[in-house]
């Protein structure tokens, strides 16, 4: 299982090569002044995102108090975090770049999550 999770998230990393869809991003922004903050808000959750993904195998060497810290961070998605742009998840064709962004955030999120809890769950087995 942990396997195929460090696997999906190597495949993940390297789907990851378009560039930041700033222009995707401005189109919103103009639609709607409350995106204003979108571009900075992203690229931070995106970075975060990314950062703990091209940890790879190593995330297996990671204390248990980094594991939880992590897990906690990134259980919420974008839309939670960030509700005040819950409208994007419902974006028109024209964005379809930030659309594809979007999707492999919440993929990375969702494999770095089932990873951590599958970590944690492994440990605590062979704690007792």
């Amino acid at each position: 299982m942990i396997s195929d999770l460090l696997a999906q998230l190597g495949t993940l990393e390297k789907s990851d090569v378009r560039p930041f869809p700033y222009e995707a991003c401005r189109a919103v922004q103009r639609r709607d002044d409350r995106y204003e903050g979108l571009i900075p808000d992203l690229d931070s959750y995106f970075s975060e995102l990314a950062g703990y993904r091209s940890w790879g195998r190593r995330i297996l060497t990671w204390a248990d108090e980094k594991i939880e810290t992590t897990r906690r961070r990134i259980e919420i998605p974008f839309g939670e975090r960030f509700p005040g742009y819950r409208e994007l998840q419902t974006l028109p064709e024209e964005s379809n770049d930030l659309r594809k962004a979007l999707d492999i955030a919440e993929r990375t999120r969702t494999v770095l999550l089932q990873l951590l809890n599958e970590l944690q769950s492994e440990r605590a087995i062979a704690a007792k």
